[in-house]
């Protein structure tokens, strides 16, 4: 098992410092988030955004000796207004231009793929919704694909996926699309972790928190999540990919409750026992 640690695990550190912290921690890797209006380092607007970023974060990737095992990019700070299925037109190629762009960026890291919102669902209903996306994520899967990345969209709560049916029908609508998994957001819907599993064969990007039906994130202790079930039916799988620790600090859904470095140890040390 190849495990990571999302660098926005730690928002108060600077980005540098969260990386180190990282490699102290001892992930084999890192999982970069560009959240337009949140995180230190931004999404690349324009072509020419990306030399610069690349300039800035190679060197301090290269101090910590960590590759890069997934960029996560979200261009807005909600979930509508430059969502991938906007209903406006000229909207939607904004978007897909600026995601495009850093698709750039994550090849040019040695990213082997990208993870983006899955969209979100609007007034002309779940079906039209859910074309929109397909045929927008459709258009991004080909841009991943001729530079070499997978590309995954990570199902949440309020968006257009947020249960395990509605994720396997825009998968049914969008070939070669794949998922960043995180089964804390189907279980904080009521989903069991059953069906929730179904998805993983659909996984390029596993990320891995405590969860609950009542807590979206949760420490280890309260966590109902089993990960060393996930672990063998990844190896199952051949799952070749990475699995991040991805406790995040935000006032959505309370995810500012827990302890997050404790909960990344106590999470790591759970999954490398899960995978021996």
């Amino acid at each position: 098992m190849k495990l990571s640690c999302a660098n926005y695990s730690f928002p108060s550190l600077p980005h540098a410092q969260a990386l180190r912290l990282v490699a102290m921690l001892g992930f084999s890797g890192v999982d970069l988030g560009l959240f337009a209006g949140r995180s230190e380092i931004q999404p690349a607007v324009r072509p020419l955004d990306v030399p610069p970023l690349v300039a800035e974060l190679r060197p301090v990737l290269d101090a910590v000796a960590l590759p890069v095992a997934d960029v996560f990019v979200q261009v807005s700070g909600d979930f509508t207004s430059r969502a991938v299925n906007h209903p406006t037109a000229s909207v939607r190629a904004q978007v897909l231009d600026q995601l495009t762009v850093n698709l750039d960026l994550a090849a040019a890291l040695g990213a082997p793929g990208m993870t983006v919102l899955p969209g979100a669902l609007f007034g002309d209903g779940r079906e039209a919704s859910l074309d929109r996306a397909a045929e927008s994520l459709a258009r991004l899967v080909l841009a991943a694909q001729e530079r070499g990345l997978g590309l995954s969209v990570e199902p949440h709560i309020e968006s257009l996926i947020p249960t395990v049916a509605s994720t396997e029908a825009l998968l049914a609508r969008t070939p070669g699309l794949s998922l960043t998994l995180d089964h804390a957001h189907y279980i904080r819907g009521g989903e069991p972790q059953s069906a929730v599993d179904r998805l993983l064969p659909h996984a390029r990007h596993i990320q891995a928190r405590g969860g609950t039906p009542s807590q979206l994130q949760a420490s280890m202790t309260d966590n109902v999540i089993d990960f060393r079930a996930i672990s063998r039916t990844l190896a199952d799988l051949d799952y070749a990919g990475w699995v991040a620790t991805e406790y995040v600090w935000s006032e959505w859904y309370e995810c500012n409750r827990v302890d997050n470095l404790t909960e990344t140890i106590a999470l790591r040390d759970l999954l490398r026992s899960a995978a021996e």
